[in-house]
């Protein structure tokens, strides 16, 4: 039997002046080539190049090489997109979340008071909620859809299945513990940024 060669893997690269910025809880070494953060945080080893392109703290998707390392970093959480701001559309928002209902009753307020999100697509993944029924009311409250996991699956499998279930063109992660003040997260393509691929370590 002659096995069939497995499919490349996806093309993830940013595109092309897409721009990320070093997230606040990352700390660099003197020389920029040891970073700690990301979620969970570990330490990075960057090469000259990479450390010399975060040197100023953020930079901008110009060819391949940047477009991939942008992607790794934001995979891991050590940096976060700064995208040109626009209109919202065709953008989904996927809140993971375990427990924390409150903290989601108060994030799914500020959206609906908010002109420019109040219209978009809200998935709530309960990612094995000790609680899931009062959960559950905080989302049915304000419309959004709830996905559940039956027991806890972490953060980046919570993220996943929101993923999974959007039906927009983009999809925009926000924690719960977050009240955003700018809708320039949900605007592609900083939205786009939201479709997490395998995080190796930047070389």
């Amino acid at each position: 039997m002659t096995a069939a060669p497995l499919p490349p893997p996806p093309d993830t690269r940013l595109p092309h002046g897409f721009t990320v910025e070093l997230a606040p809880d990352a700390h660099r070494s003197r020389d920029g080539r040891l970073v700690l953060g990301g979620s969970p945080p570990r330490v990075l080893r960057l090469s000259a190049t990479a450390a010399g392109l975060l040197g100023r703290g953020r930079f901008t998707v110009t060819d391949r090489a940047t477009g991939t390392l942008a992607r790794r970093l934001l995979d891991i959480g050590v940096v976060h997109p700064r995208p040109d701001t626009g209109p919202v559309r065709g953008t989904t928002v996927v809140i993971p979340v375990r427990d924390r209902s409150d903290l989601v009753r108060q994030l799914l307020t500020r959206l609906a008071a908010d002109p420019q999100t109040a219209d978009l697509p809200v998935l709530v993944v309960d990612d094995g909620s000790a609680r899931p029924a009062e959960l559950a009311a905080a989302v049915r409250r304000y419309g959004a859809r709830l996905l559940v996991h039956p027991r806890n699956l972490g953060p980046a499998a919570a993220r996943n299945t929101g993923l999974r279930h959007a039906t927009t063109p983009y999809v925009a992660f926000l924690d719960s513990d977050v009240l955003p003040t700018t809708t320039s997260y949900a605007t592609p393509p900083a939205s786009a940024a939201a479709s997490p691929g395998p995080a190796p370590p930047p070389s």
